[in-house]
């Protein structure tokens, strides 16, 4: 048998029929074509992105083998349904869905920060969990209190610019300057 191009073959077309083919070359085209159709179906499938969400038990006994499939009765593909629905996640609503990328020179990143309710069902326990609480709280006291510096300096950078444009003096031939200059 001669080799032939992807374009002659009978199922380059999804559409075309096989009933027209001689029954001798019928055989190998045959078992190529259901090849060639379950590689594209399955890639497909599994390379739609858009389509991830909503993904149904359905889109994955279609990467199935046909035979196999046609193998199995429908209290077994019921079965196999509900068991795939129940492995397939199931987004759970976010407070905050926050993506975006950043594109450098060289390379590119991206950052991804969900909060929401935690549906986990097992509890992660830590190695040493009174090392980790403690660590917990002490970041968490560092970062407040990060926080409300930033807020302060801001504020009192924002009045006394304000001040400063009124022409308020608050201590009498004193600013801020000078005030510096003391220090050094």
């Amino acid at each position: 048998m001669t080799t032939s191009s992807r374009s002659d073959l009978p199922c380059s077309s999804p559409h075309q029929s096989l009933a027209s083919q001689p029954q001798v070359a019928r055989s190998t085209d045959e078992n190529l074509c259901e090849v060639l159709n379950s590689a594209q179906n399955k890639s497909r499938i599994m390379n739609s992105r858009a389509t991830y969400r909503q993904r149904t038990p359905d889109d994955y006994l279609a990467l199935l083998d046909t035979k196999i499939r046609a193998s199995f009765s429908d209290d077994q593909l019921d079965s196999i349904r509900m068991l795939l629905a129940s492995t397939i996640p199931k987004p759970s609503p976010k407070l905050v869905d926050l993506r975006f990328e950043i594109d450098l020179l060289l390379s590119r990143f991206y950052v991804v920060l969900f909060v929401g309710k935690d549906r986990r069902k097992k509890r992660r326990s830590p190695l040493h969990p009174i090392l980790t609480r403690i660590g917990n709280v002490a970041i968490a006291i560092a970062i407040l209190v990060g926080i409300n510096l930033l807020i302060s300096l801001g504020l009192f950078m924002f009045f006394y610019l304000v001040k400063s444009a009124l022409n308020i003096d608050l201590f009498h031939e004193t600013h801020l300057a000078d005030q510096l200059e003391r220090f050094r």
